[in-house]
């Protein structure tokens, strides 16, 4: 948590003409405190000065950096090198960690709409790219809300894009391939991928559904994951001794969070078909669970849907996605088609399908944060420190003019750097 000391001030003077209210440092340390609280394990709280501002955060998590110049950075970053990590630079620390698409509902409710308008408005600029990752990065090289995060294997690059606004605080994140062992063959598997994956194909085809879809789709993969999970044997999901049909439930659930409070929904054939499938899941064992789950997944006509997407793209791509792999998140290394990506050594983050809170992507994309011995480091540039870094960079050839090819923007870093 981010406390501004203009905000604050603002509020102080609010506060000493009003006794009665709480200074907002106060306000966050009880509410932080209480929460606390609240937990089985006590929290170590602690606060730090950056510059200008307070950072309040929990010791047993977080690591913060105040970094002030070039060197200071690199010295901190020698602390944490290993092998497979990228950086993000964040220009505001209270940025939220997120996909541009899931910062205003309404982007991603129109995610496909707005994919196909500006294919359809401008079509020299996509004629040559043949897979939806390539389209998707050239539109979010023009700040078209996508579902891709910027990361760079370059750690001065993020800097310098921490650098960009000098006006309030920046942070660099680190991430690191977290390596999951695969559910099915239990082998630890790397989560960087290729832009000719097939599991990037998959992801990026959720771009091409309509909001509904997504949602239906995320759901249903939620749901055949919970099937085989061993908090929750097969056999509690048919307990008529409490008279509650689990399986019933957890479709019920579904349909509320897709079609709201409508009485009589026109829901999807998929919940049919959910619904069609119970009598098959009483009668089975865990084992008859296991070994079906991917084949009765993939007879759900929402998958067949996202199936058929991803077919356009590869003829040769087969029914049998994974519900794991629907809500995965991956980092991708994408071709370097885009001279943007080239001079910014640049990768992508990629997130699949999501709730419509969107509160599972945000954990997600933690869980990647680099840690060490459970400490996430957290590189904070003061507001006040950016132009001196932004000229140190310069020493290194790195500006905004060596970043972002394109001739204006070359143009006006020249016209910038003249006295």
């Amino acid at each position: 948590v981010r406390l501004d000391r203009k905000v604050c001030g603002y509020i102080e003077e609010f506060c000493s003409e009003n006794s009665d209210v709480k200074f907002v440092e106060d306000i966050v340390y009880d509410y932080i405190l209480t929460e606390c609280e609240k937990k089985s394990k006590p929290i170590d709280i602690g606060s730090v000065e950056a510059g200008t501002n307070i950072y309040i955060f929990n010791r047993d998590l977080i690591k913060i950096h105040e970094i002030k110049n070039v060197p200071e950075y690199i010295s901190s970053l020698f602390e944490y090198k290993e092998e497979d990590m990228f950086f993000r630079g964040q220009s505001d620390s209270n940025y939220l960690l997120q996909p541009s698409i899931v910062r205003e509902i309404r982007w991603r409710k129109n995610e496909k709409l707005m994919f196909d308008e500006l294919e359809r408005l401008c079509p020299k600029e996509f004629y040559n790219l043949n897979t939806i990752l390539d389209k998707l990065v050239e539109m979010q090289h023009y700040n078209l809300p996508t579902r891709l995060l910027d990361v760079s294997s370059n750690a001065l690059v993020a800097l310098l894009f921490a650098c960009q606004n000098c006006e309030t605080d920046g942070e660099v994140l680190i991430f690191k391939d977290r390596r999951d062992r695969d559910p099915y063959t239990g082998v630890k598997e790397t989560n960087i991928r290729y832009g000719h994956s097939d599991s990037v194909s998959l992801l990026t085809g959720i771009s091409q559904m309509n909001y509904r879809d997504q949602l239906l789709l995320y759901y249903i993969a939620r749901f055949f994951m919970k099937l085989i999970t061993e908090k929750i044997p097969i056999t509690s999901w048919f307990n008529a001794e409490d008279n509650i049909d689990k399986w019933d439930s957890e479709i019920r659930q579904i349909c509320k969070k897709i079609y709201g409070d409508e009485e009589y929904p026109e829901a999807d054939y998929s919940i049919t078909q959910l619904y069609a499938l119970k009598e098959a899941y009483k009668k089975a064992d865990g084992r008859w669970v296991l070994e079906n789950k991917i084949k009765n997944f993939n007879s759900i006509d929402v998958v067949r849907r996202l199936y058929r997407q991803v077919q356009r793209e590869k003829p040769y791509f087969e029914s049998r996605i994974v519900p794991e792999d629907v809500v995965n998140v991956l980092f991708v290394k994408p071709s370097m088609l885009n001279q943007r990506i080239v001079k910014q050594s640049g990768a992508f983050i990629i997130v699949g399908a999501m709730s419509e809170d969107n509160s599972d992507i945000v954990k997600a994309l933690n869980s990647y944060r680099f840690s060490r011995n459970g400490i996430r480091p957290v590189f904070i540039i003061p507001a006040e420190c950016k132009k001196i870094i932004q000229d140190e960079l310069s020493l290194c050839d790195l500006h905004a003019g060596a970043i972002y090819p394109e001739i204006e923007k070359v143009a006006a870093h020249i016209k910038g750097t003249v006295k």
